[in-house]
């Protein structure tokens, strides 16, 4: 189970809960309030990419368990506000 979740303090970070959900890990994300997304090269997948803090976005997992996140309010690369922007996360 993937688990974004992004804080009033304004702290994005992203978790994994085994299917028992006893535990969890860290996997990505900020500590630092009010982080701006790296969003690298379009179309290529690079471990430096990252979401910026948002609220208010929509997500799914799919079929083969991928998750996908769409928009919100946030912090995109350089700027903040309404974001229209689409994130993939293979399972």
């Amino acid at each position: 189970m993937f688990i974004l979740a992004s804080c009033g303090s304004g702290s994005n970070t992203s978790n994994s809960n085994e299917i028992a959900y006893t535990s969890s890990a860290w996997l990505k994300g900020s500590n630092t309030a009010n982080q701006h997304g790296v969003y690298g090269t379009k179309g290529q997948e690079s471990i430096s990419n990252a979401l910026g803090v948002r609220v208010d976005s929509v997500s799914w997992i799919d079929s083969n368990g991928n998750m996908w996140l769409f928009g919100g309010i946030g912090y995109a690369e350089n700027e903040r506000g309404r974001l229209n922007d689409l994130w993939f996360y293979s399972k």
